[in-house]
């Protein structure tokens, strides 16, 4: 990975950790997946695609890698008595026309448009964070039901 002005304080916070970790003193870095749910993140994006602008950033066919706001608080607890280490936190892969067909259903419109390749494809595995400490996310797969509360209340307040 590059390191650039966007990517610089997570390298630098993870170099830390590293160098905080020893023999006596755990070290966990959690790399989230792009956290979906009920959140100001996921509000915009249900506007967005709400009045036809644009949801999906990259290629159709690349992958994402997710997060519910449900399984953030769990993850984190998990992380609490995990081995040092570095850990992908997230459910399964998604490909970004998933994501964005998704968001399309959850407001009632048929596509919800991309960006153009601005953005790199990620096919994330949290397998060895499950493997070191058990967490499973409750929402292992993305789909549309992600989004129906938030965009149910955001219909509401319109």
């Amino acid at each position: 990975m590059d390191i650039n002005h966007a990517t610089e304080p997570a390298c630098v916070a993870e170099s830390l950790v590293q160098e905080f970790q020893d023999d006596l003193r755990t070290g966990v870095v959690l790399r989230f997946g792009m956290i979906v749910g009920d959140d100001a993140t996921t509000r915009f994006y249900l506007r967005a695609a709400r009045s036809g602008r644009p949801v999906g950033v990259g290629s159709p066919e690349g992958w994402m890698h997710l997060l519910h706001t449900d399984d953030v608080g769990p993850a984190v607890a998990a992380a609490l008595h995990a081995p040092s280490g570095v850990y992908n936190v997230g459910a399964e892969p998604v490909r970004r026309r998933e994501y964005v067909r998704g968001y399309a259903e959850a407001v009632g419109r048929t596509d919800g448009g991309y960006l153009g390749p601005m953005m790199r494809s990620h096919r994330v595995s949290s397998e060895f964070f499950r493997s070191r400490t058990g967490w499973i996310p409750r929402r292992t797969r993305f789909d549309v039901g992600w989004l129906e509360r938030t965009a149910a209340a955001e219909a509401m307040s319109r």
